[in-house]
């Protein structure tokens, strides 16, 4: 409903079981390889603005991914 999409369980469960991880892991996992996939876009489009606005895009980036990983 607010934007986070939820994994099914019934394809967790045999795919953790045949790499011998937990589903808490494979979840965990998968946040860390889009969080990756966000900030490899923001640098590509930060490489195609100009320099006041490259810092001033920097920080409220910055600033969004920090209050984001305290919640």
């Amino acid at each position: 409903m607010n934007g986070t999409v939820t994994p099914r369980v019934d394809l967790l469960i045999p795919i953790s079981r045949a790499l011998d991880v937990s589903i808490d892991w494979l979840v965990a996992n998968e946040y860390e390889n889009r969080h990756h996939k966000i900030e490899e876009e923001i640098i590509k489009a930060l490489r195609q603005v100009d320099e006041k606005k490259r810092v001033h895009i920097y920080f409220i980036v910055s600033y969004i991914l920090k209050t984001r990983g305290a919640s």
